[in-house]
């Protein structure tokens, strides 16, 4: 089963079905293009993805073969500059701030690009029923709206503020 995940500005839409943008002249561009049996609306879908990548493009497509239970997610961002903080498996708490850590999952294929006029990012992961994918992004510079959206295994979504995250995820004080 597989999931697209649009975070920042809504990036692709029919008939186009593909997403491409750059951060600035000579910063690289990101695409991704889906073939038309890909289902781009919101929600879970069923069926395995085929993807063809190399450097900042990836194709994607449905595979013809038995979906193995794992969920594929595939993540977009189109935000203002600064406004991507990375994605993980795995965060930790500190100083009321989130760590994302990033090294907790390598993803199939990944581009980006940045400059002071965008903060772009292209990502499919694929995630097992133990894991939960976290994605932290903000404002310009990370000035405000900071937040995490948690995707779970089954392809349920939850959005946050970043307190409301932080609040939800310390040990409760007994006084």
């Amino acid at each position: 089963m597989y999931k697209i995940l649009y975070t920042g500005r809504a990036p692709v839409g029919a008939p186009e079905r593909f997403f491409t943008a750059s951060a600035g002249a000579n910063r690289g561009t990101v695409e991704v293009r889906f073939s038309p049996d890909v289902d781009i609306t919101p929600g879970v879908h069923p069926g395995r993805l085929a993807v063809k990548a190399a450097g900042g493009r990836a194709e994607i497509s449905l595979a013809s073969v038995p979906d193995d239970g794992a969920l594929a997610v595939i993540l977009i961002h189109n935000g203002a500059p600064g406004s991507f903080h990375g994605v993980g498996t795995r965060y930790t708490v500190e100083n009321d701030r989130v760590v994302i850590d990033t090294a907790s999952i390598t993803p199939i294929w990944s581009a980006s690009s940045s400059s002071g006029g965008a903060d772009i990012f292209a990502g499919i992961f694929k995630i097992r029923q133990d894991n939960t994918l976290f994605v932290q992004t903000s404002g310009l510079s990370g000035r405000r709206d900071w937040g995490i959206t948690s995707v779970h295994p089954d392809g349920s979504v939850e959005s946050r503020s970043r307190d409301a995250f932080v609040a939800s995820a310390q040990e409760a004080v007994v006084i």
